[in-house]
């Protein structure tokens, strides 16, 4: 696909659309540092009729039998996957992850689709027991319309259960979201599913759009929550990103956790928790791995490591690594800016880090893999459980009474025994997530007649009765 020279719009209402300020803004390709395309500029204005679009699909698409809505999502999984080799290349273009980690993000996205789809079931509610007198039953019903802030991946819950959806494509990198909505504007009623590019701020502002599903870092996250909760009272969960720890117990596989401690760093930033014992011999291991990864251009299929998002993130990176140096840290390897084209910033590897440092907890947007080391099990359990933005953690050991130790007090939303944490379900691919897309009404129905009376029941009862 030429980025360039396509024209990128909204999807609204069936529809693709320009913005109703009709503004558009350059997209920059991170590992070139040129453009990539000139994408729709969206704003509050363009959520409004976003949401006027849903909210009129809204009603009807809640009354299709689930199973219904269901086969209609699966269509979408077929449509990734027929798809899969375009999209991966744009994702890695607009977003600078490596191809190959797009190729897999494309297949979770798809099973993601098919997983909700096949949970549609699930849509059920419960009878109480009450009485001879009352019905008392529960219903699970649609919000309506619902906005998901974040990844593609992140409708399908919100479909299968039943809502219109508003997906707020990503400012710096809309593109591959921009796409989809091209992809599956024909495999939905029309509103069913609307793509815009504002702010995450005007969707939470709105007063009307009464769910919202974020994904993304903290402060944006904080925002989203507070401006929702002036807004109105509104149902908003939030997946924010942070770093990921490993905790490495002093009788794992060495050569395992170097690798998996590798793997984590390909996509972003991590703590790695080592016993002392073992410290030196694994950071060895890992420095190997790691100097052996491919850093370039992310839709080369060699490569491991792609560029940062942005120049600004390569300046952050880059301030963190000379705090953690300030305050006592090592540099093992790494911590310099790669020759441009491009954003790149080293793979790097801090040891020496300790609890009060800023790295030990900062959610730093790039490969940087912090280590700390420990003495007791029960300290890596505090030390793993203080870092502030700890999404994923995993416990490297032989032995299964301290995995199950571990995984017990860890407090984390996914957790992975002798594992990456990379690739691995979490608490969003889950029938409680599409449970969370639906509100639960209450009915109590009231038996009519002459068996609604006390008295009348008492008397009949009594007429039943054998004479004595």
């Amino acid at each position: 696909m030429d980025t360039l020279a396509h024209h990128w719009r909204l999807l609204i209402g069936g529809e693709l659309r320009e913005p109703v300020l009709r503004q558009r803004y350059p997209v920059v390709n991170p590992s070139t540092g040129s453009t990539l395309a000139e994408a729709p500029d969206g704003d509050e204005h363009d959520v409004d009729v976003a949401y006027r679009a849903a909210a009129r699909a809204a009603g009807e698409w809640g009354r299709f039998a689930p199973r219904a809505r269901a086969a209609l999502v699966r269509d979408l999984a077929r449509i990734l996957r027929d798809n899969a080799a375009d999209l991966a290349t744009l994702a890695a273009s607009d977003h600078g992850c490596p191809l190959r980690t797009m190729l897999l993000d494309v297949e979770d996205a798809a099973v993601s689709l098919e997983m909700f789809a096949d949970y549609a079931p699930q849509l059920a509610g419960t009878v109480v027991p009450t009485g001879d007198d009352t019905v008392h039953y529960t219903v699970r019903e649609p919000f309506g319309v619902t906005s998901v802030i974040g990844p593609p991946s992140r409708i399908a819950a919100p479909l299968v259960a039943g809502n219109a959806v508003i997906l707020t494509a990503g400012r710096q990198a809309p593109l591959t979201a921009l796409r989809i909505g091209e992809l599956f504007a024909d495999g939905l009623p029309p509103g069913v599913l609307n793509v815009v590019t504002a702010s995450p701020d005007s969707v939470a502002a709105h007063r009307l759009i009464r769910r919202i599903a974020f994904t993304g870092n903290g402060r944006a996250g904080r925002s989203v929550q507070v401006l929702a909760a002036r807004a109105a009272v509104k149902t908003v969960t939030l997946a924010v990103s942070g770093k990921n720890v490993m905790v490495v117990l002093d009788d794992a596989d060495l050569a395992a956790a170097a690798s998996g401690a590798a793997r984590e760093l390909c996509p972003g930033t991590a703590t790695l928790l080592v016993h002392e014992s073992i410290a030196d011999e694994l950071v060895r291991l890992v420095v190997h791995r790691i100097r052996a990864l491919t850093v370039g251009a992310a839709v080369k299929s060699t490569v491991d490591i792609g560029p940062l998002g942005a120049e600004t993130q390569a300046d952050q990176i880059l301030a963190y690594i000379a705090a953690a140096q300030r305050d006592g840290a090592t540099v093992a390897c790494g911590g310099g800016r790669l020759p441009g084209p491009g954003f790149f910033v080293e793979p790097t590897v801090l040891t020496g880090v300790g609890p009060g440092m800023t790295v030990f907890s900062a959610d730093i947007p790039g490969p940087v893999l912090s280590v700390v080391t420990f003495t007791a099990d029960e300290e890596a359990i505090q030390l793993a459980n203080a870092v502030d933005h700890g999404v994923a953690t995993s416990v490297w050991t032989r032995s299964l009474d301290r995995a199950h130790h571990f995984t017990s007090a860890f407090e984390a939303g996914s957790v992975c025994v002798n594992g990456s944490t990379r690739r691995v379900p979490g608490v969003a691919e889950c029938v409680a997530e599409l449970l969370s897309f639906t509100r639960t009404k209450a009915v109590t129905v009231s038996v009519l007649g002459d068996a609604a009376d006390p008295m009348s029941r008492g008397n009949h009862s009594r007429g039943q009765q054998a004479p004595e």
